[in-house]
């Protein structure tokens, strides 16, 4: 079985980490929201909510709901911007950038992206890693 680079980024609560892949994995409109950031250059930046309620074939009503769920589960961060009107848009948090990447195609992930990725999500974990050993006690020469 070919394997695909990933770190995972989860609440440390038990309760927490099982409630929020429940809750992603377990609703295919959390799912298609999520894969709305899914690019062939890895994740999108930025996608506006009222895009969102365009292109998707849901209610407003919907879609708004389930962005508010992906928001309070720490993996989307609202924002606004003013153009000619004020537009609220949605960003991956960088920690959480994991999620997207699981969900995206590999094989139409454009090479270079997935080397900065994995090397952005191994900064992240081992900067995580770091506070762990520091918490635990561990003498870092035994983790080489």
């Amino acid at each position: 079985m070919k394997q695909i680079p990933c770190i995972v980024f989860l609440p440390e609560d038990r309760e927490e980490r099982i409630n929020m892949l429940q809750s992603i994995f377990g609703s295919e409109v959390k799912m298609e929201i999520l894969k709305q950031f899914c690019t062939e250059t890895g994740v999108k930046k930025k996608i506006y909510q009222h895009d969102l309620i365009e292109d998707m074939n849901y209610s407003n009503k919907t879609i708004i709901t389930h962005v508010k769920d992906l928001v309070g589960l720490g993996i989307l961060r609202e924002g606004m911007e003013k153009k000619r009107n004020w537009r609220k848009h949605l960003e991956v948090k960088e920690n959480m950038e994991w999620l997207i990447l699981l969900l995206h195609d590999p094989g139409k992930l454009e090479e270079e992206k997935l080397r900065d990725s994995i090397e952005k999500f191994s900064t992240l974990y081992l900067k995580h890693l770091k506070s762990l050993v520091k918490q635990y006690g561990i003498d870092e020469r035994h983790l080489l």
